[in-house]
């Protein structure tokens, strides 16, 4: 019998509008979508490429004391483009980004290439998107009238006097609803993974085909979410104007407004503090670090030229006196450095944990709304939400700390072989034949476990939420008046 009623449900959606109305719109919304994305990607990585080229060649021509001593000389940092956010936009519109490092101030992110005016005015949507505004609403409209609907149409009395149990029959609504919605869903998905991959330059990994599936996953369980909620209401109402007019006033308020209203209420309960504040306090402790240089300069100086008067006309102990004095003073600003990198983490971190702290209250906010948990779920998944900035900025100042370490390590060992007798010729140039290159940066993904602790909290909440409107859709059949 259930497999009857099964049978019933999917011929009924099969032959309805509704469902030749959601294949077609998703299969031209997600191609459109998946086409214009992918094509931004392909210029976006064409304009990487080129300029890492030419950050190579700055990488090669770059000498250790423009690197301590190069006053704004700065070093590029790319982060490749993601192919991921072809299909996850993330909290970040734009795909790759561009760092200008150096070793004498805080770095400031910058974007790769140039922006199209036109691209920010009809921004483009992606699968999360889709999948949260348009779908939802194509499943509220599927599960609207489930039970009330077949109330009006008098089947509903018709099937219960055959003495069939009522959770089979309810039971049967969701499966035979959840597949006819979700098979247009699967469809076009793979119709839109097919045309991203035959795009010019357009692959991904093994690993990131297992994450988009995991998106892909998390995408049909928030749609199963939504559709289980449109099913209680319609056990909660008499007739079908009444449940799609409570489910389309509960869709605006769960999927427009609780995740764009959520970070203006945090601001308000969770401010963060001016940067106004820690720009002085920056400011302030480089001047005291600069005084402190100049102090330890001039003691070297008096020191280097009393070794020089004790020398004489001994021109080797000269010059080892000399680069000796150079070689304390790298070694001093190493320390200085050290010491300012420190007061940086410091002054920065009560803002910090103000914004984390800010962040986290979002998002549980927000976690009040279905499609924020999707969204956020798979933008950490694709390595595109907050997580993934906070990982980037934490690896970006590992490397500015990398590079200090590059320029004060090449530079001494330059002098010493100076001082054993190769000529100064090497001061002014890049890294010898048996000494290192400039480090690049390179951007290191977390591990597939990660991912999984990321996406946790979310994707239980609307595991979660699928059973309760389950639940509950099923305590409410049980008394409906099928009447």
């Amino acid at each position: 019998m259930f497999l009857h009623l099964v049978r019933k449900e999917l011929l009924e959606h099969l032959m309805s509008l509704r469902f030749a109305i959601a294949c077609v719109l998703c299969l031209v919304v997600i191609l459109c979508s998946v086409f214009v994305r992918t094509q931004d990607y392909v210029q976006v990585l064409e304009d990487y490429r080129l300029d890492e080229q030419a950050s190579r060649g700055r990488l090669q021509s770059v000498s250790p004391w423009q690197i301590l001593w190069g006053g704004r000389y700065y070093v590029p940092a790319y982060l490749a483009p993601n192919p991921m956010k072809v299909f996850v936009r993330g909290v970040e519109s734009q795909n790759g980004q561009a760092v200008n490092v150096t070793v004498t101030e805080p770095f400031r992110p910058g974007h790769t290439g140039l922006v199209n005016p036109a691209t920010v005015l009809f921004p483009t949507m992606d699968l999360v998107s889709f999948v949260g505004i348009i779908l939802s609403l194509i499943a509220v409209v599927f599960g609207y009238d489930a039970v009330c609907g077949e109330k009006e149409r008098g089947t509903l009395r018709l099937m219960l006097s055959y003495s069939v149990p009522r959770h089979t029959v309810l039971l049967a609504k969701w499966v035979g609803g959840g597949i006819m919605l979700l098979r247009p869903v699967l469809l076009t998905g793979l119709a839109g993974s097919v045309l991203a991959i035959t795009q010019r330059e357009m692959s991904l990994s093994g690993e990131q085909w297992v994450r988009l599936a995991a998106v892909a996953g998390l995408g049909a369980l928030y749609i199963t979410a939504i559709f289980t909620m449109a099913m209680y209401v319609s056990t909660l109402t008499r007739n079908s104007a009444t449940s799609v007019m409570l489910l389309l006033s509960g869709w605006v308020v769960l999927v427009l407004i609780v995740p764009n209203v959520a970070p203006h209420v945090a601001r308000m309960i969770a401010p963060v503090s001016p940067a106004g504040d820690g720009e002085r306090a920056r400011l302030a402790k480089e001047r005291e670090v600069i005084e402190k240089g100049r102090s330890r300069e001039q003691a070297i100086k008096t020191k280097t030229i009393a070794a020089m008067v004790l020398a004489g006309s001994n021109e080797q102990k000269r010059m080892q006196a000399q680069i000796n004095a150079q070689i304390e003073m790298m070694d001093y600003t190493l320390e200085l450095y050290d010491e300012l990198y420190d007061a940086w983490d410091r002054i920065a971190a009560p803002q910090r944990r103000e914004m984390d702290r800010q962040i986290a209250l979002t998002r549980w906010i927000a976690r009040a709304s279905p499609f924020a948990c999707f969204a956020y779920a798979s933008s950490e998944i694709a390595d595109a939400g907050a997580s993934h900035r906070r990982r980037y900025y934490d690896q970006l100042r590992g490397y500015q700390e990398d590079l200090l370490q590059y320029g004060h390590d090449e530079a001494v060992r330059i002098l010493r072989r100076n001082l054993e007798g190769e000529t100064t010729a090497r001061r002014t140039a890049g890294a010898g034949p048996d000494g290192k290159p400039v480090p690049a940066f390179r951007y290191v993904s977390p591990a597939a476990r990660e991912y999984l602790e990321m996406a946790a909290v979310d994707t239980g909440i609307l595991a979660v939420l699928t059973v309760l409107f389950f639940l509950l859709t099923y305590l409410t059949f049980l008394r409906y008046d099928v009447r």
